[in-house]
Parts: C-alpha cells; sequence; structure tokens
C-alpha cells in the first residue's frame, strides 16, 4: 500500500511540475509576443507566439486547480451511465440495480371527449379518460403509487355556474379487457387536495417483471376555443396515443411536448394522434380546440 502510495504521490508531483511548466511558458511566450510587436511591425508569427502563450497559460492554470475534481466527477459520472468493469461484482451489480428505470408507463391512451356545456354558453365539458400499463423492470416486487390529479377551474364563469373540475372515478386493472376495479371512493386511496388541485393517490404492488393496468376519468370544463395541457406523471411513457371525440364545429390539434410530431388519423367518430417517443415525468401533451364559426371541420377518411 505504502509503494502504491508513494507510486501515486510521484505520479502527482510530475503532472504538477509539467501545469507549472505550461503557466511559465505560456507567460513567456505572452510577455515576448509583446516585445516584438513593440519592437517591430506586427508580424503573425508574433500575434501566433501571443495566443501560444494564452493557450499555455489558460490549460496549465485550469490543469492545476480543477483537474483533479474534474477526473474525479467525470469518474462518477461515467460509473453512473455506464459501469466499469474494473468494479467488483457486486458492487457493479448494486449500481445497475441504483441506476436502473425501475417501472415504466406503456400502452397510454388518453381519451378527450369535447361537448358543449348545456348550463354554461361559451363553454365545454371536457371528459377525459386515460388508460396505461406499468411495467416493473426489475426481479423484485415493486410498490407504485397510482395518482390521478386534475386542477380547480380558474374561470370565474364556471364556479358561479356551480361547476366543478373534478376525478369521476379511478380503476384498477389485471388486464386492458378486465372491466376492473373501481377504487376511487377506497379507503386507501389518499386524498391530497389544495387550493390549487385535487389528487387521490393509491399505494399498489406491482410482482417482478409484470404489470398492472390503471384508467382513469375526469371532467373540467373550458372556454369553447381554449386548450388543456397533461402533465405527465412519473414513472416515463413509452408511447403515447390521443383520441378526441368532438362536434363537427370544433377543429383540434395535439402537440406531444410542444411540437406537432404525428399525423392526425380518423378512428370511427375518434380523430388519433400517435407518437412512438419516450416521455419522462414533467413532460406535456397540449390539445387545443377552437369552434368553427361557419361551417364544420372537414372528416378526414
Amino acid at each position: 500500500m505504502a509503494t502504491i502510495n508513494r507510486h501515486m504521490s510521484s505520479k502527482y508531483s510530475k503532472e504538477g511540475f509539467i501545469l507549472f511548466g505550461l503557466v511559465v511558458m505560456g507567460s513567456l511566450l505572452v510577455v515576448v509576443s509583446h516585445h516584438l510587436e513593440n519592437e517591430l511591425p506586427p508580424l503573425w508569427w508574433s500575434r501566433t507566439l501571443g495566443g501560444l502563450g494564452e493557450a499555455f497559460f489558460i490549460a496549465g492554470v485550469l490543469g492545476l486547480l480543477v483537474d483533479r475534481g474534474l477526473k474525479a466527477a467525470l469518474a462518477k459520472d461515467a460509473l453512473s451511465v455506464m459501469v466499469g468493469w474494473e468494479v467488483p461484482e457486486k458492487i457493479r451489480e448494486s449500481v445497475k440495480e441504483l441506476i436502473r428505470l425501475p417501472i415504466v408507463r406503456r400502452g397510454f391512451v388518453i381519451t378527450y371527449d369535447i361537448s358543449d356545456c348545456e348550463t354554461l354558453s361559451g363553454f365545454v365539458r371536457l371528459t377525459s379518460v386515460t388508460q396505461f400499463s406499468v411495467f416493473n423492470l426489475t426481479p423484485r416486487t415493486i410498490d407504485y403509487f397510482f395518482r390521478s390529479c386534475v386542477e380547480r377551474s380558474r374561470f370565474e364563469k364556471v364556479r358561479a355556474a356551480k361547476l366543478s373540475n373534478g376525478i369521476l372515478e379511478m380503476w384498477v386493472l389485471s388486464n386492458p379487457q378486465d372491466p376492473g376495479t373501481n377504487v376511487f371512493a377506497s379507503r386507501s386511496v389518499q386524498v391530497l387536495d389544495n387550493t390549487d388541485s385535487m389528487e387521490r393517490v393509491l399505494l399498489t404492488r406491482i410482482p417482478a417483471s409484470d404489470e398492472r393496468w390503471f384508467k382513469t376519468k375526469r371532467e373540467q370544463y373550458y372556454p369553447s376555443s381554449f386548450f388543456v395541457v397533461l402533465d405527465l406523471l412519473p414513472p416515463a411513457c413509452e408511447g403515447i396515443t390521443v383520441k378526441v371525440r368532438a362536434p363537427l364545429t370544433f377543429e383540434v390539434d395535439v402537440f406531444f411536448g410542444g411540437e406537432n410530431q404525428s399525423k392526425r388519423e380518423r378512428e370511427g367518430d375518434l380523430d388519433v394522434w400517435t407518437s412512438a417517443a419516450v416521455y419522462l415525468p414533467g413532460q406535456h401533451v397540449r390539445v387545443t380546440w377552437s369552434k368553427a364559426i361557419d361551417e364544420p371541420k372537414t372528416i378526414l377518411q
């Protein structure tokens, strides 16, 4: 161990001597270049000497000040991305487990139903049904917090009409065709309401290398020409499909992450947009709509 320490100390001493030499050499080159410019008309090689001197000086100073810390930071970053094979097997597997994505959402489909609000002119009722699976990528059972959240209405007219946004239902399903269990009124569901939003949370368990399906239904009220933003909750989502059912007098569009990245298709009475990209928590999908005054929209076949 002492031999290793002496070797490392000698190595660092040599590196420090070289870096200090770069600083000195850079300083001398800068001084010489300035002297030549003052004595003779500026030449390209005098300016080159000055540039090299500045480069040597900066490289030496940076090396002396941050080289070791930078190397340590880069090593840690590399370990978090690609676990080095020089690391012992047990440590390597532990690090892999820490950095691995444990669960992911798949089959994410949200269906919006836009309809004129009967009791409030100039507004629409927006009903949304979201369905997805959560797949456990690990060899152990994992806890998953099934969440459904909706913002309270910020429109005075909506509140004056005694209408309110809300979470209507929450289902846990064993497969996409399963009618499932509506857990919205379950005592196990946590109520996390505040002045800005309403949220329901249910702790579920997903077996190793298996999946569970979830479904939510929400209702919101917006102006007849407006938009809604779906902020994605954890975990990451492999692809998103948005379906919209709206009267013929409405023009609708969908933007994934701020951009319209997909082509609209027609599925029965639904307009459908699909994005195969992976979406991280905090990213969003925006749906816009506007009510046409004169002519209804053209149906795509």
